[in-house]
């Protein structure tokens, strides 16, 4: 596996580009900042089940706070009622 310099002059040449203009490229595709507040920790640290991993837990509950779809094929997920497509 490659570092990252790699991938981003070799494999992936516009990579390094918009590494380097994040902001304005999520301005321009249209996307929206999603910051992670305080409540969302709150309730991400709350959830019990089948699930441990903190990232996904951290997605699933963002998901449900602000009415999100989650792209996943993660099966565990599907489990905890949240709007998944895929």
């Amino acid at each position: 596996m490659g570092n990252i310099d790699q991938i981003s002059s070799c494999q992936l040449p516009s990579a390094q580009n918009i590494a380097d203009n994040i902001s304005r490229c999520i301005v321009e595709q249209g996307f929206k900042e999603l910051v992670i507040s305080v409540n969302d920790t709150q309730k991400a640290g709350e959830l019990v089940g089948l699930h441990y991993d903190p990232i996904d837990k951290m997605l699933m509950t963002q998901s449900q706070n602000y009415n999100l779809a989650l792209i996943t094929n993660d099966s565990a997920i599907h489990q905890y009622g949240i709007n998944v497509l895929w």
